[in-house]
């Protein structure tokens, strides 16, 4: 993850790099099975407002639309 976030500061209009924080932060919320933070949260805004600002291609919108069905789930 934190090579991620290093990355998304660096680029943060960078989708790609967006899709793969938001990925890594809801997997790393599964596993811990903990509430995440108001950091956390912010840091998952972040990435969606990214993501759907920027054009997709097919494989990141199906992408997308699973990470947001796992966001629902843990939230």
């Amino acid at each position: 993850i934190k090579t991620f976030r290093q990355a998304f500061t660096l680029m943060p209009k960078n989708p790609a790099i967006a899709l793969n924080l938001l990925q890594a932060t809801l997997q790393d919320i599964s596993r811990q099975s903990s509430s995440h933070t108001k950091a956390t949260d912010t840091l998952i805004h972040k990435c969606m407002t990214t993501i759907e600002d920027c054009s997709l291609n097919q494989d990141q919108e199906k992408r997308y639309h699973t990470l947001k069905t796992l966001l629902r789930d843990l939230i």
